[in-house]
């Protein structure tokens, strides 16, 4: 079972138990569940396919977990970057992922 097959299984076991806490907020599997598929969906429309490289810079916010998500549901390589890179450090860890 891979993580993608994991929030699909707990989302429908246990679709009003909280996933997430954030900023005095909660997310349920079952939202985590239906956000990660939005945006899956997005980046599928996309074009991102199985083994690609998707490069994900944010900070520490929900929007980085439904995008870890999608990415790992399609089969594609989530790459978290740092938020604090800029010019040569960013460019180089783009290069070098191929994202």
């Amino acid at each position: 079972m891979n993580l993608g097959e994991l929030l699909e299984d707990r989302a429908r076991r246990h679709p009003n138990k909280v996933a997430l806490f954030h900023d005095g907020g909660t997310v349920t599997f079952g939202e985590l569940n239906r956000r990660v598929n939005r945006l899956g969906n997005g980046l599928k429309s996309l074009g991102v396919v199985a083994e690609d490289c998707v490069a994900l810079m944010l900070p520490n916010i929900p929007e980085f977990v439904y995008a870890f998500f999608a990415c790992q549901k399609l089969g594609a390589v989530a790459v978290p970057v740092n938020t604090l890179y800029k010019g040569g450090e960013l460019r180089h860890i783009l290069n070098d992922c191929r994202a």
